[in-house]
């Protein structure tokens, strides 16, 4: 159980019951782990249309957040991974869910996949919740408050030179060498917001917005900035489908980043 007490202090009553939440379904997701030798449930794996997996834990994960959502924001839409979305709500305001972001690492029983809960308000990100169960690690942020990994408030890293073996990528080959294309995309860029690296930068044939939201809202709260391929502003709005670049960073290299790698 990760330490919250600093988000306890930064977070209000209907925020600190959907923490609660995420952290009961990152403890149903250890329970079908494959890498937790005392687990105690069968995973199921499928393949969906557009070729990712899709497990018995992702569905039990998404259970437990949209009904703690409903309950706690019933005035508010959701847009999940795992349920058909109405998008007619266009850029209101709407939750954005991942239940299980990884999966693919989750079933080989690797330990970075994570819980994505993101709050988009008309189109720009203001919450974002990150947990990785076996890591121990939850991640909070909200808008005007800063962003902390359980006791840790974080901010993004202040160097100004560029280097590419401080920025993760995914998905396309960078037009410079060196760059780390080990991480899953959300703990790549809970890796911008520690300041453990400068960049991430991944592409997409089809953007997936639960995948975005919450690591966004993380970024743009601990100072760091987020784009497309052109630089601008990234649009965050339904299940938004167009291939293309999600690129994030500590702000001060942004530019260098687009300009030396895509």
């Amino acid at each position: 159980m990760p330490n919250l007490d600093k988000i306890k202090e930064i977070a209000d009553q209907r925020q600190l019951a959907l923490i609660n939440a995420v952290i009961e379904a990152g403890d149903v997701l250890k329970s079908y782990w494959p890498g937790n030798t005392d687990k105690n449930q069968e995973l199921s794996v499928e393949t969906k249309e557009d070729g990712s997996v899709v497990t018995t834990a992702d569905f039990k994960s998404n259970e437990i957040l949209l009904e703690a959502l409903e309950r706690i924001y019933p005035e508010v839409p959701i847009c999940s991974e795992e349920t058909e979305y109405d998008d007619s709500h266009g850029k209101n305001t709407v939750w954005y869910v991942d239940p299980l972001d990884g999966t693919s690492h989750f079933v080989n029983g690797e330990d970075d996949f994570s819980i994505l809960v993101g709050l988009c308000d008309k189109g720009v990100p203001s919450v974002g919740i990150i947990y990785f169960p076996i890591l121990d690690i939850l991640v909070f942020s909200a808008q005007g408050k800063g962003a902390y990994a359980n006791n840790e408030k974080l901010s993004v890293s202040k160097r100004d030179k560029f280097d590419s073996t401080r920025v993760s990528i995914r998905r396309f080959e960078p037009k410079e060498e060196g760059c780390i294309i080990s991480y899953d995309s959300g703990y790549g860029q809970f890796k911008v917001a520690t300041g453990d690296i400068d960049a991430c930068v991944i592409h997409f044939d089809t953007f997936k917005v639960w995948d975005l939201v919450a690591p966004s809202a993380i970024i743009l709260n601990s100072g760091g900035q987020i784009s497309d391929e052109s630089g601008n502003p990234f649009d965050f709005e339904g299940e938004t489908e167009r291939e293309g670049f999600f690129i994030a960073s500590n702000s001060i290299l942004h530019s260098d980043v687009l300009s030396k790698l895509i």
